[in-house]
């Protein structure tokens, strides 16, 4: 009779469960490149005043890519489903990556001039993997937009190049890209568009990358 009482004051927890997927091989990945310690070393931040690196938050925002990019405010939900400490470390929680703490991180890479990043990481995996460059290959495409940009009506004026070789864009930043009506190769002239650029060794490993305004010419771009 006391064993049948005891089993009864027993609590059984409800089992949870946590998608693993790719998560260690993404950070595998990640901390072989150094990934992280290399982002944290070309953006501007103070790491006396913050608990989580932007390094770290943009690596977060990086698998989010891989695994199927979520909407920026769904990330912290789709980590909640996840092995976070497996992923990110011990001590690390969902809530730590907000769309507010994400957006911060983006600001700081855009601060820091996203092309000039994304060379200097690419650069650095091609050294430790060996990658070969002896042929490269550069092709451009043209994304259209939908809506209204007012804010990039102002931009365009901006990146004029009286004005962009003005003290703010002299600090280092390239002029933004611009929504701008050119040649589709959507078939909507009628939309403003960007353009897409990537340049790829042999093997199809993207080497740069860059976002230009809708008018831009292939001829300008490839130089």
């Amino acid at each position: 009779m006391k064993m049948a009482n005891h089993f009864r004051m027993m609590t059984i927890s409800e089992p949870t469960s946590r998608v693993v997927g790719a998560a260690p091989f993404v950070r595998a990945l990640a901390d072989h490149i150094e990934l992280i310690d290399l982002l944290n070393r070309l953006l501007v931040w103070d790491a006396a005043r913050t608990r989580i690196s932007p390094g770290e938050r943009l690596f977060v925002m990086i698998w989010d890519l891989l695994m199927g990019k979520m909407p920026l405010y769904r990330v912290e939900d789709r980590l909640l489903e996840t092995d976070v400490p497996l992923l990110l470390g011990v001590g690390r929680q969902a809530a730590d990556y907000s769309d507010d703490s994400l957006g911060r991180a983006l600001d700081k890479l855009a601060a820091a001039d996203p092309k000039k990043v994304f060379t200097a990481v690419a650069a650095h995996a091609f050294a430790r993997e060996h990658i070969r460059l002896q042929r490269l290959h550069w092709d451009s495409t043209s994304k259209s937009l939908y809506g209204t940009y007012p804010e990039a009506e102002e931009a365009a004026v901006d990146a004029t190049p009286e004005v962009a070789d003005r003290a703010h864009f002299a600090v280092h930043q390239a002029p933004p890209a611009v929504p701008q009506r050119g040649y589709s190769q959507d078939h909507r002239p009628d939309l403003k568009q960007l353009i897409l650029s990537v340049l790829v060794n042999g093997d199809g490993v993207l080497c740069l990358g860059s976002v230009d305004a809708g008018n831009a010419s292939d001829k300008t771009l490839n130089r």
